[in-house]
């Protein structure tokens, strides 16, 4: 069910700020953070919008941006999710596919990993026991691909690799609009960097960083539960939690994200609210 005026978390506890709304696991919360991106940006007032999509998957992210008119770089080197999407957009216009797996430096080898544990976690980390090596993969740095040109939105999920993938943006060049990376530590730690780092990068670039925290994965393949926004600084996620950052070139007040969440937070088991 929506959560709004008549949800018993929203009428038990008003929320004021975003960090107001949070919920336990049992109450099977679920966000889209793509359709919280289309309320904050929302892409039908721009025209000639670029979004530029690292694992684009099978287009899911992509489509709403692309109908609203904008021209839509997707990358996605799993072979089974590049050529589904390719087949999708067979003769469509505003959409190049890439094959080539983003990273800080271009035109390194690299091995390419799946998992049957879900189809959602292959990448270039083996963070998984499930995971095999299916072959490998040539990388590229967004450095090398972009011009000059305004990004309005960079959204990144590789599966650990999303600080290396910014590393590679040409942002002594131009800033994205709107910026949405995964974290989640146990991805990551393994490959030197934390979710402080990553946000550290996007600070560094002068961004007002919001966290989407889902609460920890009991396994993969499954639907997960999601727990809270809130701006970064107003709190910490849980060590073994895993989320998105949406990193804002220009700043939101707390109204204007509290209403995109509203809009967009499905509760299937209403709970009373966390109190932290």
């Amino acid at each position: 069910m929506p959560i709004g005026k008549q949800s018993p978390p929203i009428d038990n506890a008003p929320a004021q700020r975003p960090c107001d709304l949070a919920f336990p696991r049992q109450a099977l919360a679920h966000i889209d953070e793509t359709q919280l991106l289309v309320s904050l940006i929302r892409p039908n007032s721009i025209t000639g919008g670029l979004m530029i999509d690292v694992g684009a998957h099978r287009g899911g992210s992509l489509a709403p941006f692309w109908k609203a008119g904008w021209t839509i770089v997707a990358f996605e080197p799993d072979p089974r999710h590049h050529q589904a999407l390719s087949t999708a957009i067979e003769g469509v216009d505003r959409i190049v596919l890439d094959g080539r797996a983003v990273s800080s430096v271009s035109g390194e080898r690299v091995t390419f990993y799946m998992s049957e544990e879900s189809p959602g976690i292959s990448g270039l980390s083996a963070f998984r026991d499930s995971h095999v090596a299916v072959g490998t993969v040539e990388t590229v740095a967004l450095r090398d691909v972009l011009g000059d040109q305004r990004v309005h939105l960079l959204k990144i999920d590789t599966e650990g690799f999303d600080l290396f993938v910014l590393q590679g943006y040409p942002f002594e060049r131009s800033h994205p609009d709107v910026i949405m990376a995964e974290f989640e530590d146990h991805k990551t730690v393994p490959l030197g960097y934390r979710f402080t780092d990553l946000v550290a990068l996007l600070t560094d670039q002068g961004y007002q960083v919001w966290v989407s925290e889902w609460h920890p994965i009991i396994r993969y393949g499954i639907n997960h539960q999601w727990r809270r926004l809130f701006q970064y600084g107003e709190r910490e996620p849980d060590p073994d939690g895993w989320g998105n950052v949406i990193a804002l070139k220009r700043p939101v007040d707390d109204a204007t994200m509290l209403a995109s969440l509203i809009d967009v937070v499905r509760v299937e088991n209403p709970e009373p609210l966390e109190d932290s």
